[in-house]
């Protein structure tokens, strides 16, 4: 066995460990187990098996290295979606992207040996694979610290299925073309102008490739702006029907008051004339006039949080839902107006949706809300449902329409979850039989605590 070519094979082949920690170190905090119990023995098998695939190289030829090759990147692939707490097409994504970044470090080896060593055979050149290591080096720094916190935020903020399930492509298809590019021989490269429309058609599928990235990275963010303006707009609608309401219940109180005195006077002529069926006939009447007209809600001193409340409140009253709505949320509480709507918005009309879908005399929702520990507001709340859940992975996936008055559809519980990481709190969804349950904990600061 050739022990240069042997050291030569591993050299080549552990080129997949930045590819590797081009993974961990922006998504560590993505991981089901924490990095530093992952890598103390994922490394060293990933050497083991490096070492494994040159000592087939040797063996059997190069047939043997692409085979074992390929098996490791199965392997790398299978641990991705074993250990990143992500959704399937989020990991794709990532893989996707990884693949790619490593594809073009792999196609600039064989540019260079081709350029240096145009006799030989492809990989036969360890200036070609020291080109690959700092190419992959570079990029492995560059996803790091540069791109990290990019994709951190979108992983973070698009949860759009649809968009999920087209954005691994472009790189998928990147690397392909790269792959493709992959010479044969390296004589063949050097007949005419083949070299160096190879160099131009590698330069343009990186060109692409950084383009499409940033565009995808536009379109994200131009997304998840849009969908917090519809949460917007969706607030100020809530709080405009408030204020129509109470402006009607106004002009109602001020009608009962000028007319208040002809009733009184009804009622007189009733009682002198002893006919008491009658008075008692007109006093039901007159109550379930006030009852049915202008129904007004109060939970909390919270104005906005009232609002939301209130206006959900109504809609539950409409599908004849019970409720039991507990809420003590003083007038002034250090959490944005925006993220208490968010937050309250979303589970009222997530758990109202699932109650129009069962029985009428099934229908109930419970919802508690406290600030009764120091800095914290503790919210849960309790819905009948018809015991069907739509999941994908670990996440819930609503089967709503999107309307005019409505939250964006299938992102309801995320928009919970967003909201609740921006006060340091959480958020626990579950279900049992015909109940589904939500926890939610947010933190905040108490101005009266020193």
């Amino acid at each position: 066995m050739n022990i240069s070519l042997f050291f030569s094979d591993i050299w080549a082949t552990a080129i997949v460990i930045p590819g590797i920690l081009m993974c961990i170190i922006p998504l560590r905090s993505k991981f089901r187990i924490p990095p530093s119990h992952i890598l103390p023995w994922f490394i060293p098998l990933v050497l083991v098996l490096c070492v494994l695939s040159a000592y087939i190289e040797c063996r059997t030829g190069s047939l043997g290295n692409s085979l074992t090759f390929f098996i490791l990147l199965a392997f790398l692939c299978g641990s991705s979606f074993a250990v990143l707490n992500l959704p399937p097409l989020k990991t794709l994504y990532i893989i996707s992207l990884t693949l790619t970044v490593m594809s073009f470090g792999g196609i600039s080896c064989y540019v260079v040996d081709g350029y240096f060593y145009p006799e030989t055979s492809p990989l036969n050149g360890n200036l070609g694979i020291m080109v690959q290591w700092i190419f992959s080096l570079i990029m492995m720094a560059l996803a790091s610290t540069v791109f990290a916190k990019r994709i951190l935020w979108i992983l973070d903020n698009l949860h759009l299925k649809r968009i999920w399930s087209l954005a691994w492509l472009t790189p998928a298809v990147i690397s392909l073309v790269n792959v493709m590019m992959v010479p044969k021989n390296y004589a063949n490269i050097h007949v005419g102008r083949i070299y160096s429309v190879m160099i131009l058609i590698i330069s343009v599928n990186f060109l692409v490739f950084i383009i499409s990235q940033f565009m995808f990275f536009i379109i994200a963010r131009s997304t998840v702006e849009h969908y917090e303006d519809l949460n917007a707009i969706q607030l100020l609608n809530i709080q405009a029907s408030q204020y129509e309401a109470l402006r009607d219940y106004i002009e109602y109180t001020r009608r009962i008051r000028h007319d208040f005195k002809h009733t009184i006077r009804t009622l007189s002529a009733y009682a002198a004339a002893k006919d008491y069926d009658a008075l008692c006939n007109y006093i039901a009447q007159y109550d379930r006039e006030i009852q049915s007209e202008n129904k007004q809600y109060f939970f909390c001193e919270h104005s906005s949080t009232n609002a939301v409340l209130s206006y959900y409140a109504s809609i539950a009253d409409k599908y004849n839902i019970r409720t039991d709505w507990k809420t003590d949320i003083p007038a002034s509480i250090d959490i944005d107006d925006t993220v208490l709507s968010i937050v309250f918005g979303n589970l009222a009309e997530n758990a109202i949706e699932a109650c129009r879908k069962i029985p009428e005399s099934e229908r109930y929702i419970i919802l508690n809300a406290d600030t009764q520990t120091e800095g914290c507001l503790y919210i849960t709340m309790s819905n009948s449902f018809n015991g069907i859940v739509n999941k994908s992975g670990t996440e819930f996936i609503s089967t709503k329409k999107a309307g005019q008055n409505s939250y964006p559809s299938g992102i309801g519980l995320k928009s919970i979850e967003k909201a609740v990481a921006s006060h340091n709190g959480s958020s626990h969804f579950y279900y049992d039989n015909q109940t589904f349950y939500c926890d939610v904990m947010l933190q905040y600061d108490n101005p009266t605590s020193a």
